[in-house]
């Protein structure tokens, strides 16, 4: 369940599968398959999730942190050699 107070929306981190960048923009993806854009640049996330005692989120490229306590398995992409 999200919050929105004075158009500032509050979820819990728990409730958070992955975020998405786009440019100044983030879409957080939340595991009820709802997802909510934010107007943060996802540097922003990244410096909130490490003042967490408790961090679950791993930045794992350009545009996306994933929650890793859903991480089942990392299967890496073919390649051809």
């Amino acid at each position: 369940m999200s919050y929105a107070v004075l158009n500032l929306t509050m979820l819990p981190t728990d409730d958070i599968a992955y975020i998405e960048a786009f440019g100044n923009y983030c879409d957080v993806h939340l595991f009820n398959g709802e997802s909510v854009t934010m107007t943060f640049q996802l540097h922003y996330f990244v410096e909130a999730f490490n003042k967490l005692k408790q961090n679950f989120f791993t930045h794992v490229g350009k545009s996306l942190i994933v929650n890793t306590n859903y991480v089942y398995a990392i299967i890496p992409p073919k390649t051809n050699y």
